[in-house]
């Protein structure tokens, strides 16, 4: 399966999947440098780190599938920096759980597409997919826990 042999929607599905690891790596960046809390800033960074792994592999996986994936997005790098802002008057845990619930959505995308990559004998592609799931939903948990307990000032 390569170029004009990827189904459509695959395509944009994982064009959108891209886009969505653009903005959180930009918010997770940015709420690493507004916020107070040392260990919620480490937590952040290595986040940061782990979503430029999650952008080479997915960039890797739609390149092998002969598509062009983008290397950034100015439009989710500035509403990624808008976002973070949103922490100064309605909290931080906001702002964390709306990370959550995108991490978590993201998650099943990955999920999807392992499934469709298996059912394709894909092997690979299959198993990548499924340790870009296994991330998002660790990142999901992480995010989820430190939501909870994080005051909102």
């Amino acid at each position: 399966m390569a170029g004009p042999d990827v189904p459509r929607a695959l395509r944009v599905e994982l064009e959108t999947a891209l886009l969505a690891e653009f903005g959180a790596r930009a918010i997770y960046g940015d709420l690493e440098r507004i916020t107070r809390d040392d260990e919620l800033r480490r937590v952040l960074a290595r986040m940061v780190e782990e979503e430029g792994d999650q952008l080479a592999g997915l960039r890797g996986l739609m390149a092998g599938l002969g598509l062009r994936p983008r290397r950034r997005s100015l439009r989710r790098r500035a509403l990624a920096w808008l976002f973070a802002r949103t922490a100064w008057f309605a909290g931080v845990p906001f702002v964390l759980r709306t990370c959550v619930t995108a991490e978590d959505k993201a998650s099943r995308w990955y999920g999807h597409f392992a499934e469709y990559f298996a059912s394709c004998g894909e092997r690979d592609r299959a198993e990548l997919c499924h340790h870009l799931s296994v991330t998002k939903a660790r990142h999901s948990q992480l995010l989820d826990t430190w939501a909870r307990n994080t005051p909102r000032g």
